[in-house]
């Protein structure tokens, strides 16, 4: 998981053609992530700070698409 390039990285693989429920968790007071795997923690990270709010848009979550006319774009 990318926040904000702090990175948290768990251990388990998703697997291919099988829902899973992957969660992730900020807590701001103790400035830790957490990765959750069908309701199992993964990862527990330390942070450097804070989520700074902002007028514009949050994207949470993404799926890269790469398309010939026009080079990466990002849905």
């Amino acid at each position: 998981m990318d926040f904000f390039h702090d990175d948290c990285f768990g251990s388990l693989s998703v697997p291919v053609n099988e829902w899973v429920h992957i969660a992730f968790v900020f807590d701001i007071t103790t400035l830790t992530q957490r990765i959750y795997y069908n309701g199992i923690v993964d990862a527990n990270c330390s942070t450097s700070g804070g989520i700074t709010p902002t007028t514009g848009s949050i994207t949470i979550g993404s799926i890269l698409v790469v398309l010939d006319f026009k080079g990466l774009n990002f849905f």
